[in-house]
């Protein structure tokens, strides 16, 4: 194995090992966010673990030389993750009527109908929750 530069310093182990499981988490959960239902459900904690990785991998930065940019690269992983938990609340909120959608989906065979479980989600919002989809 080749050793670094002189004058390079190497990144903290706890450092590294965090930042590969906030990389890890991220890309399960981004993963379980285009599975079928019940699976969806798996972005709840995997972007909650992200959430928290992310902490821990930038309180590891604090004393250690140049790695602004590896700061701001883990404070974009901390934005996918929340939005990612966002969404995964939005699917446990709506759970019954996005289920419902996700069964339809699947079991449509035309082009017809699909756009009749489009028409039949939005029903289901705009009669539930008052809710008016695009």
């Amino acid at each position: 194995m080749t050793e670094p530069a002189k004058g390079v310093t190497p990144l903290p182990s706890s450092l590294r090992r965090y930042s590969l499981l906030l990389v890890l988490s991220l890309l399960v959960a981004w993963l379980a966010s285009s599975m079928p239902y019940p699976y969806r459900y798996a972005v709840l904690p995997a972007a909650f673990a992200s959430g928290i990785f992310v902490t821990l991998a930038l309180v590891a930065t604090i004393g250690v030389p140049r790695v602004s940019m590896l700061r701001v690269l883990l404070a974009m992983g901390g934005v996918f993750s929340v939005m990612l938990s966002l969404a995964g609340v939005a699917w446990v909120i709506f759970a019954e009527e996005s289920a419902a959608h996700d069964l339809c989906l699947r079991s449509a065979l035309t082009q017809q109908g699909e756009l009749q479980c489009e028409q039949v989600y939005r029903d289901a919002f705009e009669t539930r929750y008052g809710i008016s989809l695009p």
